[in-house]
């Protein structure tokens, strides 16, 4: 979505009998499902693979972060569902994550 607009852009495939409908139209309309279905995603960035298992790096504190384990569902446009092993208010690291399963790799090696 637009942040600034708050549009969406999709592509949806209409029967256009008596040719009404051109290229290039705008339409303002409503998508309705019968099911209201509620799902957590993270980036897909959030989510690395760590000695057979998905996790996620949570932050704890300010500046500090906590490995947590996760059962990811579907991906969808880059984003993750995950089915257990987060709440919703629950802050993940994204860009910095590789970063911190580096460090982590370093100390199960003994490295400081």
């Amino acid at each position: 979505m637009d942040e600034k607009t708050r549009t969406v852009e999709g592509l949806i495939e209409l029967p256009n009998p008596t040719g009404e409908l051109r290229p290039g139209l705008y339409i303002e309309a409503a998508i309705e499902s019968p099911v209201e279905e509620k799902a957590l995603f993270v980036p897909g960035a959030a989510v690395l693979d760590y000695e057979n298992r998905q996790v996620v790096f949570i932050r704890t504190e300010e500046n500090t972060f906590a490995l947590r384990d996760v059962k990811k569902g579907r991906t969808e446009a880059g984003y993750i569902e995950i089915l257990d092993g987060l709440k919703e208010k629950d802050v993940v690291a994204t860009s910095g994550s590789f970063f911190l399963k580096s460090e982590l790799l370093k100390k199960s090696l003994g490295e400081e």
